[in-house]
């Protein structure tokens, strides 16, 4: 809804924030987080949580007038939640983008990270290049997702075609028009005040909300955060629910989660 959260641009920190906790649950299951922080993703991610509302944000803020001891604990903490080295916080100027932390998390194995499954790795290049070639993510469920659509419109629906079935045309996403009324340049598309305006004018609309905690195309917490933002009274944010699933942007690609996602929408409907 807001795609200022999730696009990392000049002088746009609330990604950087945003993107942390879903840092934390996929440094969790790689293993590369020690302490406390390591025993669940739950741990993890309340950490994060509490670590960009109580100081990262603050931090972001302050920029180059950050105090040199604020900023040696602000490192010190970013790299037990990340897993992350300290040398490579300070480098980036506290700011880990995710096009970074897929390529660093798992750099000492030659491994990068899946974008819409972080649980997914894939091996880098030999000569280690931060090139963004392909998602390993998304390369494991591109076949399969082919074939089921092949089966399904010949077998299901008797639609007997040798055409290419795309399971993601990046042409078609570049022919998207962004722009939202008014705004032009460089602004970003927003449809939060949309919803907002829709859950005031109409009292029988109910959202549901579905986030993987290892997604990190559109991580639940800067789901939360647009939610959180909605401009409407708390008493109309009731018909707002938001469910949390542990795989990534797919969570149906994941057994346990597909039947909770069925469960969970079973129980809305049914409301």
């Amino acid at each position: 809804m807001d795609l200022q959260s999730i696009l990392f641009a000049p002088r746009n920190d609330l990604p950087y924030a945003l993107f942390l906790p879903g840092f934390a649950c996929v440094a969790q299951y790689h293993g590369k987080l020690s302490g406390n922080v390591a025993e669940s993703p739950d741990a993890a991610r309340k950490a994060a949580e509490a670590f960009v509302a109580d100081d990262y944000l603050a931090a972001l803020h302050a920029g180059a007038r950050l105090a040199k001891a604020t900023r040696r604990r602000i490192v010190e903490r970013m790299a037990q939640l990340t897993g992350l080295a300290e040398a490579l916080i300070e480098e980036k100027n506290l700011r880990i983008s995710d096009h970074t932390f897929f390529f660093e998390l798992l750099r000492d194995r030659g491994l990068i990270v899946g974008r819409l499954e972080a649980r997914v790795t894939g091996p880098m290049a030999a000569s280690r290049t931060r090139d963004w070639e392909f998602d390993p993510g998304i390369e494991a469920i591109a076949a399969p997702y082919t074939m089921a659509a092949h089966a399904y419109m010949s077998e299901c629906l008797g639609v007997d075609t040798q055409a290419r079935y795309e399971v993601l045309c990046m042409d078609a996403h570049k022919q998207w028009n962004w722009n939202r009324g008014e705004q032009k340049g460089n602004g970003f598309a927003c449809t939060s005040p949309d919803l907002s305006r829709a859950l005031r004018r109409n009292p029988h609309l109910r959202v549901i909300v579905a986030s993987g905690h290892y997604d990190l195309g559109t991580p639940f917490s800067a789901t939360d955060w647009s939610l959180a933002q909605l401009d409407a009274p708390a008493e109309v944010l009731t018909r707002v629910t938001h469910h949390y699933y542990d795989a990534g942007h797919m969570m149906y690609t994941r057994e346990a989660d597909m039947r909770k996602l069925k469960r969970d929408l079973a129980t809305w409907l049914a409301a």
